[in-house]
This record gives structure tokens, C-alpha cells and sequence, in this order.
């Protein structure tokens, strides 16, 4: 059977956490919005498509990202760096 690619495997949270703790500087728990766009501009995928995976991922529209919605975009981010990688090699 294949691997839902919207379910986070342990090793994929961990590593997301591990990510999170690293921005997460202050401690408090929430990335503002220039140090998670920081962190998602890293991917280097398209303004309007970073938009929408803000959009997606802030649950709560407060311009904050939690630990859990810190998780949404990231694991967002790399199923779309995927299907872009996909895409690239088979246009190649």
C-alpha cells in the first residue's frame, strides 16, 4: 500500500521539532512572520505559493506560526518541493 503523503512519519516530526526548536528562539513557543517566512523562502518555491501555504498552515490567522502549524507548513513545503522536483524531471 502506499505512503499517504500527508501523514507525517515519526522521523519527519522529529525533524520538523527539531526545526521549530531552532527558529524558535525565544522560546515561546510561535515563529512570527518574518522568521518563519526566513525559514520557508529557504525552499526557494514561488511568493504566491508560500502565500498559500501560510495560508494553510497559520490555522488561526493570527500571524504566528505554533509548533503544530510550524509542522503543517513545513511538511506543506516539502510535498510541494517534491511534485516540483517531479515535474522538472520529467520536463527535462
Amino acid at each position: 500500500m502506499p505512503r499517504d503523503p500527508f501523514r507525517v512519519s515519526p522521523q519527519e516530526l522529529q525533524e520538523y521539532k527539531r526545526l521549530f526548536d531552532i527558529y524558535d528562539v525565544n522560546h515561546t513557543g510561535f515563529l512570527d512572520g518574518p522568521v518563519a517566512a526566513e525559514y520557508l523562502t529557504q525552499s526557494r518555491l514561488p511568493q504566491p505559493i508560500l502565500h498559500n501555504i501560510w495560508n494553510l498552515a497559520d490555522r488561526d490567522h493570527d500571524g504566528l506560526l505554533s509548533e503544530y502549524e510550524f509542522i503543517i507548513a513545513t511538511h506543506i513545503t516539502k510535498l510541494v518541493q517534491s511534485r516540483v522536483g517531479e515535474k522538472r524531471a520529467a520536463d527535462g
